[in-house]
């Protein structure tokens, strides 16, 4: 587990959500502080026995023991989730048909070798109908770079 933690702060989920923090901070003029991103506190946490973490199914136990100004019903809360965007209800949706509209005359990804634009098109059509060989964030991949393709390269 602490592997893994180590990871994530150092690779995975904290490089990414600080460098969306910073952007949108910086965007409104906000001056934004992640106290619990103190290196002496991580690393204090990272290296406490797995019985410190998790207990009795709870995550973040210690935590939630320490914080008793929280109302229980939100320390101990398990219904949480993170902020998700309905990508796939999208593309089933209108903006499924904008993106095979988009590419149905032309492909500057086409042009460079890299797409085959009918395919696509039709790998997006079958993703709409509920094919799961193809997962969202691939359609969603190929789009906004041709997006980026189309007005650096025009």
């Amino acid at each position: 587990m602490t592997e893994r933690q180590i990871l994530d702060i150092n690779n995975y989920s904290v490089p990414h959500l600080t460098h969306y923090e910073d952007r949108n901070s910086m965007a409104h003029q906000l001056e934004v502080r992640l106290p619990f991103l103190d290196y002496r506190l991580v690393n204090y946490l990272v290296h406490l026995p797995v019985e410190d973490k998790l207990k009795s199914g709870w995550t973040k136990y210690l935590l939630r023991e320490s914080v008793h100004e929280l109302p229980n019903e939100i320390r101990w809360r398990k219904d949480k989730q993170g902020f998700v965007t309905p990508e796939e209800k999208w593309l089933k949706g209108a903006f499924g048909e904008y993106i095979i509209s988009y590419f149905s005359q032309s492909s500057k990804l086409e042009d460079m070798g890299i797409l085959d634009r009918k395919e696509f098109v039709e790998a997006v059509k079958s993703f709409r109908t509920h094919s799961k060989w193809l997962v969202y964030g691939d359609i969603f991949t190929v789009f906004i770079t041709e997006m980026w393709l189309r007005e650096n390269f025009a």
